[in-house]
């Protein structure tokens, strides 16, 4: 029975550990060891750090820890496994629990450094998604040392075939007329003294709007959690700056006149304290009078005399992909939470399964979250033409300025 525990780094089973690592490192680089006889040992846990030992039937075989580098990134160190336990997948299982705690911590990249003889743990690291990087810190002069970087992937709520191929994304939500664009420019020329200089998309997906919002000579920034998006967004609008980053922990250094949050990006804070970060994101983006804008499912829409429906049907057919697609939507009444459940008719008969869980999110509900966040609602609407209405339709459009 495998169980993977926290520990105190100076406890007695990982100074074990390490102390084995360090025989296996003497071995491996004697060049680098000669004449040392100092024993290694660890540092106290510092906040926001972690330290874990895995146990197999109740022996200490692997081990692996997480180090502050900045607000956002933590190095992966001590990562060890006993030698007579090797290949029977205790690093994956002991890499898997500390990506899920520093995504738990609010990490959204993982760097570590590892030797260039060490040839199965770099084949690990690239197996596990990990890029090289140019070594850093106080590995940088280490012509020993090989060190690798990983953003993480934060929408672990999240199983959705647009994501997985973000390339389909844009078919199946096709805007021939640049929608949402136009109504982005609606909402600027209503709000703001005058046209942005500098627009950030939080949530920014394949960076469709944010290309066309750029030809209007603002300076333009986009922000997605999903690797892959970065990467496709990247590729298609290379006069645009995408970043893979978490909503709620990201922070550019830096203001803009314009900060979007569009494609219901902001459902995925599940809990109150990720909508809380999130919206402090915002404000750490914004000066006063910038203009913030939020697209979401409108909760209200759930309501009596509303337009929610709990089945939907769509079919897609261009470009060479043709597919039904099937939603069914249910409640976690508990967490205000909407559940979508997708399945995906593929032209080969082949089915493929999503799972979505958005946090589901009232007019009056954001309205006191961006209050706390200093923001003030200055339109509210369901419509892209930005008109007032009774607020039932199915999207939710949020403009509010930044009051500082």
């Amino acid at each position: 029975m495998l169980s993977i525990r926290d520990v105190d780094p100076l406890g007695a089973d990982a100074l074990a550990l390490l102390h084995e690592a360090a025989i296996d490192a003497r071995a491996l680089y004697p060049e680098l060891f000669a004449g040392s006889t100092v024993a290694p040992t660890n540092e106290p846990l510092p906040a926001r750090g972690v330290y874990v030992v895995a146990y197999l039937h109740e022996q200490p075989v692997a081990c692996g820890a997480l180090r502050p580098f900045d607000d956002t990134t933590a190095e992966l160190r001590r990562m060890y496994v006993h030698r007579e336990h090797r290949r029977q997948g205790l690093a994956r299982a002991v890499l898997s629990h500390l990506e899920a705690e520093a995504r738990r911590l609010g990490y959204s990249k993982l760097v570590l450094e590892t030797g260039r003889k060490q040839v199965p743990a770099m084949r690990l690291w690239e197996a596990s998604g990990f890029q090289h990087i140019p070594p850093f810190g106080a590995y940088a002069n280490d012509p020993a040392s090989v060190c690798y970087e990983r953003i993480l992937d934060v929408l672990t709520n999240v199983k959705n075939l647009l994501y997985r191929r973000p390339e389909l994304y844009e078919l199946v939500y096709p805007e021939p007329n640049d929608e949402t664009p136009t109504m982005l420019r609606r909402a600027f020329a209503r709000h703001l003294p005058r046209p942005p200089t500098s627009i950030l998309d939080i949530g920014c997906g394949t960076g469709r709007d944010l290309a066309s919002l750029a030809r209007d000579g603002a300076n333009c920034v986009g922000v997605d959690a999903l690797a892959a998006m970065v990467s496709l967004a990247s590729s298609r609008y290379p006069h645009v700056s995408f970043l893979n980053g978490d909503m709620r922990s990201i922070r550019l250094g830096n203001t803009f006149d314009a900060v979007l949050c569009m494609g219901s990006a902001l459902m995925y804070a599940l809990t109150n304290a990720d909508l809380r970060a999130s919206f402090r994101t915002f404000a750490s983006h914004s000066h006063p009078g910038s203009l913030l804008f939020l697209d979401v499912n409108n909760a209200a829409a759930c309501l009596p005399g509303g337009t929610f429906s709990r089945e939907l049907k769509s079919e897609v057919n261009v470009n060479g992909f043709r597919a039904v697609a099937t939603m069914l939507f249910d409640f976690d009444y508990r967490r205000q939470l909407m559940i979508r459940s997708r399945k995906w008719k593929l032209e080969d008969g082949e089915t493929i399964e999503d799972f979505c869980e958005y946090r589901l999110l009232f007019p009056a509900e954001l309205e006191a979250f961006l209050d706390d966040a200093g923001f003030d609602i200055v339109g509210m609407y369901d419509n892209q033409q930005l008109t007032d209405t009774l607020l039932n339709g199915p999207r939710l459009y949020i403009a509010a300025t930044f009051r500082g």
